[in-house]
């Protein structure tokens, strides 16, 4: 339930955002497409970790191990960096 309170509002507030930039007439930013790409990005980290490897308990592993935890935040800035910056 929280994924449908988390994704559903921002990837549809990313797609108005694009929608908006690119066939509105608007002269926003290219800020829309990167943060759409990063939603997506994690959207697809979180399909792998709850259907694709259900044995692991990432959120537990995290949670015990801070060197996990620094290392998970690093991957995601890194994402970030690169889903905004190629935009």
């Amino acid at each position: 339930m929280n994924i449908i309170k988390t994704f559903v509002p921002s990837i549809f507030i990313a797609w108005l955002l694009i929608a908006l930039t690119f066939q509105g007439g608007y002269q926003f930013s290219s800020f829309s497409a990167g943060l759409s790409k990063y939603i997506m990005a994690i959207g697809s980290a979180w399909f792998v970790d709850r259907f694709l490897v259900p044995g692991v308990k990432t959120h537990e592993i995290l949670k015990e191990n801070p060197t996990a935890y620094s290392i998970f935040l690093f991957a995601n800035i890194v994402c970030a960096g690169i889903c905004f910056g190629a935009s």
